[in-house]
């Protein structure tokens, strides 16, 4: 047979059973809050390194035509040296 104190101590005890299910609820609340914060940091992130690699391949592509450049320039030197061996003999 239950006493009243038990009963009182199942009453509060429900009672803080209900308490910690709405801190849970808020905690995952909040959780899911922090998450969607970290994820749109994220994205942010990443659309900074696509900017950085679009700079870069621009810059690689910049870099393959000065190296173009002076390589023909180089044959044309080359060219020129033979032209000029050529007639000297």
């Amino acid at each position: 047979m239950t006493t009243v104190n038990d009963d009182s101590r199942l009453g509060r005890l429900e009672g803080r059973v209900e308490e910690q299910t709405a801190s849970m609820q808020e905690i995952r609340q909040d959780m899911r809050s922090g998450f969607q914060q970290v994820n749109a940091r994220f994205e942010r992130v990443d659309a900074r390194f696509d900017r950085i690699e679009a700079r870069i391949d621009q810059t690689n592509s910049r870099v393959d035509r000065l190296f173009l450049a002076f390589l023909g320039v180089g044959a044309a030197q080359i060219g020129l040296l033979i032209t000029l061996l050529l007639r000297g003999v």
